[in-house]
């Protein structure tokens, strides 16, 4: 990337942040952003910071790994949806993420891959240090209403992420899904329930805790 590119994407997302930011926290540039970037709905006050501020806390659609990313990255918060970010939170390429009346909560030092989807409508809490691979998926809610035995079932369900956690790419993460510390999640798991047991491996559709005493590195 050159100066003058760099310089380029700089200017663009002064711009972008003082457009949906206060000013108080547009002129720190909280938020760098690919000009590619969709954004169908960011009202201002709709981002919180959850540290003291300054430039790239929250970095929006440049590149992933190569060849992994094939959407449109895409942001739309509304119906008083809240994001609310720690520092270097950074969402790669292709990410689509839909607030619709939900809160999302993410930690500091959080990397997601391309083509990862998150659409909130609940509540989403990421704790921080976590690391996602390629189109990995978060949904609170099933999109239309179940029944069972003629009763209706909670249509949506909030989603928690300890510290420290990494989910390999193909995966979704369903709702009232928790998930412990220090967890390594494996490629193509389907998860929709408590994760409970911290250090641990989960994989499987439906996702099962495989091994215990666990770690990662990234």
């Amino acid at each position: 990337m050159t100066k003058l590119t760099l310089y380029f994407y700089y200017l663009y997302s002064f711009f972008f942040c003082l457009r949906h930011l206060p000013w108080r926290q547009a002129r720190h540039i909280p938020i760098l952003i690919h000009p590619r970037v969709r954004v169908k709905g960011m009202p201002r006050g709709s981002v919180e910071f959850l540290e003291p501020l300054r430039h790239g806390m929250l970095i929006l659609g440049f590149d992933g790994t190569i060849g992994q990313s094939n959407c449109r990255t895409l942001i739309s918060i509304k119906n008083g949806g809240r994001l609310r970010v720690g520092n270097i939170v950074n969402m790669a390429r292709g990410t689509r993420l839909i607030i619709d009346g939900g809160t999302m909560t993410i930690g500091s030092h959080f990397w997601c891959n391309g083509d990862c989807y998150f659409c909130c409508t609940a509540r989403i809490t990421i704790g921080d240090n976590n690391m996602y691979g390629w189109n990995v998926s978060f949904n609170t809610s099933d999109g239309h209403h179940i029944y069972e035995d003629g009763k209706a079932k909670p249509m949506e369900g909030d989603i928690a992420i300890g510290n420290h956690v990494w989910i390999a790419s193909h995966c979704i993460i369903g709702k009232n899904t928790t998930i412990a510390d220090d967890c390594v999640v494996a490629q193509h798991s389907l998860l929709s329930k408590p994760y409970d047991h911290p250090c641990s491996l989960i994989g499987g559709m439906p996702a099962k805790i495989l091994k215990e005493n666990y770690s990662w590195r990234g």
